[in-house]
């Protein structure tokens, strides 16, 4: 979440930056494994929090978080 942080609200984040963030090998990561990560943080925020998380998928290009977000230490 902190990737999104560092960009415009809206601004897509790609799945290669986001997996190099990961510290892992883009090339051999499994982009399930991405996808798989996002559903799930969805749907724990959802049941936790009652509220739907505002990051989106962006077709074939990665991520986006349209709304302001700020993280507390």
């Amino acid at each position: 979440m902190k990737i999104f942080t560092m960009v415009e609200v809206g601004e897509t984040v790609s799945r290669k930056k986001i997996v190099q963030t990961f510290g892992e090998d883009y090339l051999s990561y499994d982009q399930n494994r991405l996808d798989t990560m996002v559903r799930r943080l969805r749907q724990k925020i959802e049941s936790h929090l009652g509220i739907k998380l505002p990051l989106n998928t962006v077709r074939v290009r990665g991520f986006s978080f349209d709304d302001v977000l700020i993280i507390d230490p």
